[in-house]
């Protein structure tokens, strides 16, 4: 039912599923366990049983005892709860502000000229590493397959230091292949560090390998396949495949997911690791003063951490996000 907090904690005397590892005020309209597929446990682990009768789990007590249970050593995989509600419709790419004009230098693109009507067009590992300084705004669309075996520590676009990724990137379902960033000295890896108010769509990032955590002396956090950290950002048909390790805010798909960012029709069959807060199989928190929502979304990786909240979807949840018609 409304506001259900079914989501990463445990009633005494139910058994719950793990897909999100903390929440608060998770908002959905029905929930239901499909049968014959794998359950997870706190002390048990995964299960196989299939479910006899319904397989709609009761309803929320009106007063229940909750108790936070992803501790420390768990190890989430195939959480079974789907989420339910109605239909999705994919946003329009690019809804969130049309780009008119862009311009910057030192990169020269294969066509294009930066906007909503004539995007970039991104070819190379080489232009799309030179999406940097003033071409941060711009709306690009990627034309072919990408590897970036040449990189041997990915520089991601857009940064924590008042340049994040502002603009439009349309990847046509291409793939963006060997993304390996370890022992980076910045919070804030994937294929984009930090996004703003951008859009970004049909991007597949595969072979992904992130390992920003070796131990007290180096642990860096907010690591995900496509994104960092991304604030109102617009998320839609978007996959990922690979390992993430990271010390907390660590997801397949985005580390952090905040204020006002939505994720629509993605997945990831990534693995992550986390070593304190908050790692998720598809993204590691939703938070923000501004509501966040996943819809019709995605994961299938195995997540593991030594720290606490942890889920198979979502790490932890803060204010009040919105996840429908996703499992885990």
């Amino acid at each position: 039912g409304e506001n259900d907090r079914v989501f990463g904690f445990a009633q005494q005397g139910r058994k719950p599923e793990m897909v999100v590892g903390h929440g608060k005020q998770v908002t959905c309209a029905a929930h239901r366990r499909s049968r014959g597929i794998p359950s997870f446990h706190p002390l048990h682990g995964v299960g196989s049983e299939n479910m006899p009768g319904s397989p709609d789990l009761p309803p929320a007590p009106t007063s229940p005892r909750w108790r936070p249970f992803a501790r420390a050593g768990h190890v989430v995989a195939g959480a079974a709860l789907m989420i339910l509600i109605g239909t999705t419709t994919a946003p329009a790419f690019g809804a969130q502000a049309a780009i008119a004009s862009c311009s910057g230098t030192g990169t020269t693109f294969a066509g294009g000229a930066g906007t909503t009507a004539s995007p970039y067009q991104v070819a190379t590992a080489a232009q799309l590493a030179g999406i940097t300084g003033a071409y941060l705004s711009c709306a690009f669309t990627q034309t072919a397959d990408i590897s970036l075996a040449a990189y041997p520590t990915w520089t991601p676009i857009g940064s924590a230091s008042g340049t994040p990724f502002t603009g439009s990137y349309d990847g046509q379902s291409r793939t963006v292949s060997d993304l390996t960033i370890a022992n980076r000295a910045s919070h804030g890896s994937g294929l984009f560090g930090y996004s703003d108010g951008a859009s970004i769509a049909n991007v597949i990032v595969s072979g992904v390998a992130i390992d920003q955590y070796v131990d007290a002396s180096f642990r860096k956090y907010l690591n995900g396949a496509l994104i960092g950290k991304a604030t109102d950002t617009a998320i839609d048909n978007c996959h990922s495949s690979g390992s993430i390790e990271g010390y907390n805010d660590n997801g397949g798909l985005v580390g952090g997911l905040s204020d006002g960012s939505t994720i629509t029709r993605s997945s990831s069959s990534a693995n992550v690791s986390g070593n304190a807060w908050d790692a998720g199989g598809l993204v590691g928190y939703m938070a923000g003063t501004r509501p966040t929502s996943i819809s019709s979304s995605w994961a299938t990786g195995t997540v593991t951490s030594t720290g606490y909240f942890t889920g198979g979807l979502v790490g932890g949840t803060w204010d009040t996000p919105t996840i429908t018609e996703s499992y885990a």
